[in-house]
């Protein structure tokens, strides 16, 4: 257990020193940055393709192994089973989302991180209400072989009113 805990313990603690708050922060040596400009231009296309109700696009954005953690839900590995999701809530509703990037971290020359918030408006196909979502996400982007960026960890949570409970 303890061999456990180091091999994510220190990995953490590497990854956290190097974190700061600001638009952009830079963890590797000079010269060895990659360029980072692909990373949001694929956001923004996903996003595009999430308003489209385009599944394949959306999920273009994404590793095949990618692991999706979504606010107050059980966390989805795979595109098959984020298609199967997408599927879903796609039938029924169309989905719009909008992101605000805060800080885009360069851990490695292969691993980039994007962290911000997002509104998302879901609008039923149907007769109802829209419903409106409001968070923060971390998005860990990975370089491919190819060169293109893909996300490997998406996930977010949503803000809610603090609940106190009953005296």
């Amino acid at each position: 257990m303890k061999l456990s805990l180091a091999l994510i313990a220190v990995p953490l603690a590497l990854f956290l020193a190097g974190c700061t708050h600001g638009t952009q922060q830079k963890a590797v040596e000079a010269g060895s940055e990659p360029d980072t400009a692909p990373v949001l231009k694929a956001a923004r296309a996903r996003l595009k393709a999430l308003a489209a109700g385009d599944i394949e696009g959306y999920l273009a954005a994404y590793q095949d192994d990618a692991i999706w953690m979504p606010a107050s839900a059980e966390e989805i590995v795979g595109k098959p089973a984020a298609r199967q999701r997408l599927q879903g809530t796609l039938a029924d509703a169309k989905v719009e989302a909008t992101l605000k990037p805060d800080e885009l971290v360069v851990m490695s020359p292969e691993w980039v991180l994007l962290r911000g918030t997002y509104v998302v408006l879901t609008t039923p196909k149907d007769a109802g209400e829209p419903k409106e979502a409001v968070g923060s996400y971390l998005t860990i982007w990975h370089r491919q072989e190819d060169g293109s960026w893909k996300i490997a960890y998406d996930i977010w949570n949503e803000e809610r009113p603090v609940e106190i409970p009953p005296k």
